[in-house]
């Protein structure tokens, strides 16, 4: 006697409507309003400004696979008294500090105050929540009324394009320093997950980009043509 298996496949007649519900909620999950700051982040939240080219990371970052910024507090501490001309001597060595929109004891302050809301992200929700961003996408949500968005001067969405997962550690030996580096254990390099979702879901339209399979290839070159 013989027994043969016979598998029947059929399509779901209901199976559109599930797949709209799972969108639906899906969308309900992720918060898309401008409360969520990978969308548009708040202009007095913590943060540090690197005000770096693209062509300089090499320089100031190292590669993007070991990227480390080493900020020795002593280096930092002399903008202070530069800003009073105490170190303003001819033949004066060039900082090797990136440049940043704060400086001096606001910057150490500003560093130490990352440092422990990362911490306590992580401790509380096991979220990683430090990143260094790169690039930008601005835009206006369309006005109801009459006018025209121009009208407002202020973006209602500033979102991060590129997210590097980094920690920021302090040293006290040989000297007192803060070192900012890569720390992809939890999320890689990638493109902000949060606007992907948006653009795809709220706008209908795709980011055209590509991101390395390999970190090790990963290079500033490969950013800028991305950002792009």
């Amino acid at each position: 006697m013989s027994v043969t298996e016979k598998t029947t496949i059929q399509r779901d007649p209901d199976l559109e409507k599930k797949l709209k519900n799972l969108r639906y909620y899906q969308n309900e999950a992720i918060d898309f309003s401008k409360r969520n700051r990978l969308l548009k982040y708040p202009n007095r939240a913590t943060s540090i400004e690197f005000n770096v080219l693209l062509s300089e990371c090499q320089k100031f970052f190292g590669s993007l696979a070991e990227l480390k910024i080493e900020l020795p507090h002593k280096e930092i501490l002399k903008q202070d008294d530069d800003q009073e001309g105490l170190f303003k001597t001819e033949g004066e060595l060039e900082s090797t500090l990136p440049p940043t929109n704060i400086t001096g004891k606001k910057l150490i302050t500003q560093l130490d105050k990352l440092q422990l809301q990362a911490k306590n992200n992580f401790d509380s929700h096991g979220l990683h929540t430090l990143f260094i961003t790169l690039g930008e996408i601005k835009w206006k949500e369309e006005l109801a009324g009459r006018g025209s968005s121009e009208a407002v001067s202020e973006w209602d969405y500033s979102a991060p394009l590129l997210l590097i997962p980094v920690e920021i550690i302090n040293h006290k030996y040989p000297q007192k320093r803060s070192v900012i580096q890569l720390n992809d254990k939890l999320y890689d390099i990638q493109i902000n997950p949060v606007l992907n979702l948006f653009i795809k879901q709220q706008l209908e339209l795709k980011i055209p980009a590509k991101l390395p399979e390999s970190l090790a290839e990963f290079s500033w070159e490969e950013v800028q043509s991305i950002l792009k």
